[in-house]
């Protein structure tokens, strides 16, 4: 009998497994090469930005626009470069939620697209490719929705929105449908392990190193020109964080302020 390397679709589909479940579990944002914390969750008001927080050292609430800036509620005057660094902050990061955004649902797509060719490499019966292209259809529509967290009515950003997104929308979609594609890899690799055809062995393994590449072939270009993107939000951010750091206005406390960090 002839072996298989029955690891690649498992592996595959073990990855895929695990994806919400990380995304779920991180108490950060993970982008290109650096990892961007905060303690604060961000919503807009009108053309401003409000970042709050109920708990922790420092201010819980700080507003900017316009250059100025409110701490809980009472504005601090700020010098003249204060003004220009807090309005290059504003401008960074006003241009920074729309690429947020894209990424975000050019990876999940990508992922579903993935996981849909791992579906027909398998011959999943046409009603679960249906169905799993409704589910990312269904995703799609939550993440297209942020628009509307960028609009005049306010966003909301931070750690339990990511949270809330990969368990509300991405886990039930893939709880619904890995166990049937996991299952059905199991069985024929099983299957092909115990009937000791060598043909049908020899067949079962030029099939998967056939969809291997064409899952590779589909994906691959999207995932390479995502890189640039991602990279470019880490750099921003990193502008962003340098211009934090250059602020001279202190909080109540006299320490500098800290609305996220960057590693």
């Amino acid at each position: 009998m002839r072996p298989f390397p029955a690891s690649l679709p498992l592996g595959l589909l073990a990855a895929l497994a695990a994806v919400p479940a990380s995304a779920a579990d991180d108490a950060h944002l993970e982008v290109g090469d650096c990892d961007v914390h905060s303690d604060y969750a961000m919503r807009t008001q009108g053309k401003a930005f409000v970042f709050s927080r109920e708990d922790g050292a420092g201010p819980h609430e700080v507003a900017l626009g316009g250059g100025r800036i409110w701490l809980d509620g009472e504005e601090l005057e700020v010098s003249a470069a204060d003004h220009r660094r807090l309005r290059t902050f504003e401008r960074e990061l006003g241009e920074a939620l729309p690429e947020v955004r894209a990424i975000a649902v050019e990876a999940t797509d990508i992922a579903f697209t993935a996981l849909g060719e791992v579906a027909r490499g398998f011959g999943a019966s046409d009603d679960l490719a249906q169905k799993l292209d409704v589910g990312r259809e269904r995703i799609r529509a939550r993440l297209d929705e942020a628009a509307t967290w960028f609009g005049p009515d306010g966003i909301t950003v931070d750690d339990a929105d990511a949270r809330a997104l990969a368990s509300g929308f991405i886990e039930p979609v893939m709880t619904e449908f890995l166990p049937q594609l996991i299952g059905t890899a199991v069985r024929e690799s099983l299957a092909m392990a115990l009937s000791g055809d060598a043909a049908a062995s020899a067949d079962f393994e030029a099939r998967m190193e056939r969809m291997g590449k064409e899952i590779e072939a589909r994906v691959e270009d999207r995932a390479e020109a995502l890189e640039p993107m991602a990279d470019a939000l880490c750099e921003r951010a990193r502008r962003m964080e340098a211009v934090q750091s250059e602020l001279e206005l202190r909080t109540a406390d006299g320490a500098p302020l800290r609305l996220f960090t960057v590693d």
